[in-house]
């Protein structure tokens, strides 16, 4: 099971949501017959409102640093292994609520040194899908894959390479770069 949390990929600029600038999708075409893009509004306008909300299902008025049950804790009880991958930075170098779920939740936890792009991401994805070198019960074990990506927003022409600027429209630039990303990872997972 994949799990990507972007920063503010707003469903407004996707064109598999009838955005008509950019064909900022293009790199999911292949998967629209069994892509379901849906229009989803968060409980927050943040990454640090939203995620724990997502994590949780808790409202952020409620939320320690520990104690909550998340759909990491589900998923381990679960018998998945569960391993986090992170791209978004501390605030000011502290840990957020959703690094410290992530970090104490997951069996594998990675956090990307900040300016990285979520291009980086993808080799880390690679050496988790490799079997474990364990027995075979291990190595039929399911897998629960969270990416925390930089995203898209704020400051979107900082969120992709300069090789990924296809348009005059950074953040049509930055969600297309999310779709080819989004797409390779989909085609490593199949």
């Amino acid at each position: 099971v994949l799990v990507v949390i972007g920063e503010s990929a707003s469903a407004a600029r996707w064109s598999l949501l009838g955005y008509g600038g950019a064909d900022t999708n293009a790199a999911l075409r292949p998967w629209t017959s069994s892509l379901a893009a849906l229009r989803v509004l968060a409980n927050g306008n943040n990454t640090a409102k939203t995620v724990p909300l997502l994590l949780s299902g808790q409202p952020l008025q409620a939320q320690p640093a520990q104690g909550l049950i998340t759909y990491l804790d589900q998923a381990r009880q679960a018998g998945f292994r569960v391993a986090s991958l992170s791209n978004q930075g501390g605030a000011g170098g502290a840990e957020s609520f959703f690094h410290v779920a992530f970090r104490q939740r997951s069996q594998v936890f990675t956090q990307l040194p900040e300016e990285a792009w979520d291009g980086a991401l993808t080799p880390l994805i690679d050496a988790l899908l490799q079997p474990p070198p364990v027995s075979l019960a291990q190595q039929q074990q399911p897998l629960l894959l969270t990416l925390h990506t930089y995203g898209s927003h704020p400051q979107p022409a900082k969120r992709y390479p300069p090789e990924s600027a296809l348009w005059s429209d950074a953040y049509d630039n930055s969600i297309a770069y999310s779709s080819s990303l989004l797409a390779q990872w989909m085609a490593r997972l199949e």
